[in-house]
């Protein structure tokens, strides 16, 4: 069977039963995957639209696709992760592994031990970067919901949004064990805290407590930063998207 390739459009793209792709995904199309007309592909537009097309026409700068048919998955529970800055190749992992397993954004802040500070010249740049990070991602694990980036100052914008969450927990040794029934099953949008390498100061732990947020131990052992959001990620989304029992 030929491997399935997705593609990201624009949800404003779609015009009934027809899809028009352009951009850097229509010189993907046409100069990397070499598609001629009645190729069949995915198309995924971020929001949990999946599209199963065929390849109409080919223009200089456009492709025309036929809908075959269409799946609109609905959204998880929105999970958030916040990590303090760490080095930019680092930042690409997080980005690139949370979209696989559905994070709904991605928050970049800088704290004392940051070892880079958003918020700087050129950061618009790496937002650019690790979009692309994303979509690369989503488009080879089918994931229809393409994950958000956003940047931050300080430890103190992302304390003012915690009361957007029903739950925040900050992933750090002496917390509850994700097994012990430290994650709330209740509804509503959730966030997730990872710290720099050399983790958060005490009063920025303080800050985050006494602010509402739940420690959360996620084992024995000192993971990297890029770990700990990864492995944060997928406890939240296990425990809160699991089927519960009658």
């Amino acid at each position: 069977m030929a491997e399935t390739r997705y593609f990201a459009i624009d949800p404003d793209s779609v015009k009934g039963d027809e899809v028009v792709l352009g951009g850097e995904e229509f010189h993907h199309l046409i100069r990397v995957v070499r598609a001629r007309k009645g190729a069949e592909v995915r198309l995924l537009d971020g929001k949990g639209g999946v599209y199963r097309a065929a390849l109409r026409d080919i223009g200089k700068d456009e492709a025309i696709f036929d809908i075959l048919d269409r799946t609109v998955h609905e959204r998880p529970r929105a999970i958030d992760i916040a990590i303090s800055a760490i080095k930019v190749p680092r930042l690409d992992l997080v980005a690139e592994k949370c979209s696989e397993i559905g994070l709904r954004r991605l928050i970049i802040f800088s704290s004392d031990r940051s070892l880079r500070r958003p918020g700087k010249r050129g950061d618009k740049g790496k937002t650019e970067r690790f979009r692309r990070k994303v979509l690369s991602a989503c488009k080879q694990s089918g994931q229809p919901f393409f994950t958000e980036i956003a940047q931050y100052g300080g430890l103190e914008g992302v304390i003012d949004i915690f009361a957007d969450y029903r739950h925040v927990y900050l992933a750090d040794h002496g917390g509850t064990s994700c097994t012990d029934d430290g994650i709330a099953r209740s509804e509503g949008a959730t966030l997730g805290i990872v710290g720099p390498e050399g983790g958060f100061a005490d009063d920025e732990r303080g800050r985050m407590v006494s602010a509402g947020a739940t420690i959360l131990s996620l084992g024995d052992h000192r993971l990297r930063s890029e770990t700990a959001a990864i492995c944060l990620l997928f406890a939240l989304r296990s425990c809160l998207c699991a089927p519960t029992g009658d």
